[in-house]
């Protein structure tokens, strides 16, 4: 830890952050792991606009959020576990762990289908 902070201070007493900045590159997997966790945050948002009594006519952006969110854990799962996590998640081998895990996509699933079944009615009627 000590290194780092007298690194921080080499460069900043140096002058040379501006090299630092120019000098930071982000991954490709990075960014999409960033962007995961993004859609992660936006689908749990969707999760609890789907409990407040004043957003319960805000169909599309419910769903909008709650599909942010499943794109953002399956990103996020296929990125950090591979293969290896989907077939944990398939095989259902420790099911209090997949609960925790899974329970949240399952709701998330059918409160698309809800928010999109009253979104195409609104549209439609």
């Amino acid at each position: 830890m000590d290194f780092i902070v007298k690194q921080y201070r080499k460069t900043i007493f140096k002058g040379s952050l501006p090299d630092l900045i120019k000098n930071l590159s982000l991954e490709l997997v990075e960014i999409f792991m960033v962007l995961s966790m993004i859609f992660g945050i936006c689908g749990y948002l969707g999760l609890l606009f789907s409990l407040l009594p004043k957003l319960e006519n805000k169909y599309q952006l419910k769903f909008i959020l709650l599909v942010l969110g499943i794109i953002g854990s399956v990103t996020f799962t296929t990125i950090t576990g591979g293969k290896r996590a989907w077939t944990w998640v398939l095989s259902i081998e420790e099911f209090d762990g997949w609960i925790i895990w899974v329970w949240p996509l399952i709701v998330t699933i059918i409160l698309i289908g809800l928010n999109g079944r009253k979104l195409f009615n609104k549209n439609n009627g």
